[in-house]
């Protein structure tokens, strides 16, 4: 599995933090992503993988103002971002020599 990692926010503070999107990169994002893209300009070409990943900053803008709403409470959820930030927040074993 591909993982793009994109930087995500101009609002850090200096040195203390830093935000990321990590996208996986299944073929049913590419898939969609093409889709997209072809829906947009036509014919048979790919690409748009950015516009994609646009479209799905547009649902997190919405599920921050709508919070209290059933389904994206569900929807975020689903997301498991507990179990992720435990995953990246694990410490780095030492090299061995």
């Amino acid at each position: 599995m591909k993982t793009l990692v994109l930087k995500a926010s101009a609002k850090e503070e200096l040195g203390e933090e830093y935000k990321v999107h990590l996208v996986p990169c299944f073929s049913s994002h590419i898939e969609s992503a093409n889709n997209l893209f072809r829906a947009r300009f036509g014919g048979n070409d790919v690409g748009g993988l950015l516009h994609w990943i646009g479209q799905r900053e547009q649902l997190v803008d919405y599920d921050m103002v709508s919070a209290a709403d059933d389904v994206v409470k569900k929807r975020v959820e689903s997301f498991s971002l507990t179990s992720l930030a435990a995953l990246l927040r694990c410490p780095i074993s030492p090299a061995t020599p």
